[in-house]
């Protein structure tokens, strides 16, 4: 992306014509543009390089700092987030976990539910679906979006297993396997602070 530079010299321009229409001395004119010239150069120059920096850019989805191995792919983290429902005993624990590809054209998205009684959410739990579900049970939806061509997939978990660490100081290690209802496989691993 090349920075545009056209805005910038008509401020100069239209600077530069009011101060000669003032009536001001010519030479305080120069001196004036030189010291305008000296001060917002390299605001402009550091402002271009932010613009042209593509690399870690991505205007379908917004990045956080972390990654994410979905299906063995490393992906860049897009959401990492825990929320906590205390109830009068258990605890409803909801990771809400995406990545998208280096391309910037998919977005891979898991959400997990696990019902739990303990305080510290550690452990492993079973997969299963949403009518079999209980205590110490996980139970989840895979989401798939693509940009072009435009697809987008909403798949129950049923099966399978995830693995909780935490590390303390809000770290936690999630190590999931999983089947869809559809029978694809889904896999994913991730350390962050939640």
């Amino acid at each position: 992306m090349i920075c545009e530079i056209l805005p910038y010299n008509l401020l100069i321009t239209f600077t530069f014509v009011i101060l000669k229409k003032m009536s001001v001395n010519f030479n305080f004119v120069k001196f004036l543009f030189g010291l305008f010239l000296l001060i917002s150069l390299p605001l402009f120059l550091s402002s271009c390089n932010k613009e042209d920096n593509t690399e870690e850019s991505c205007s379908n989805f917004k990045r956080i700092n972390g990654s994410v191995i979905i299906n063995g792919v490393p992906l860049a983290l897009s959401e990492a987030q825990m929320d906590i429902e205390k109830f009068d005993g258990p605890v409803q624990y909801t990771f809400k976990i995406s990545g998208f590809t280096t391309d910037c054209n998919e977005l891979l998205s898991l959400k997990l539910y696990i019902m739990d009684v303990g305080n510290i959410l550690e452990g492993t739990f079973p997969i299963k679906d949403v009518f079999t579900a209980g205590y110490y049970d996980a139970q989840g939806i895979f989401i798939s979006q693509k940009i072009s061509p435009t697809t987008h997939s909403i798949e129950d978990l049923v099966s399978g297993n995830v693995i909780i660490t935490s590390s303390g100081n809000k770290w936690h290690t999630i190590d999931l396997n999983a089947m869809t209802k559809s029978y694809e496989n889904v896999q994913l691993l991730i350390t962050h602070k939640f």
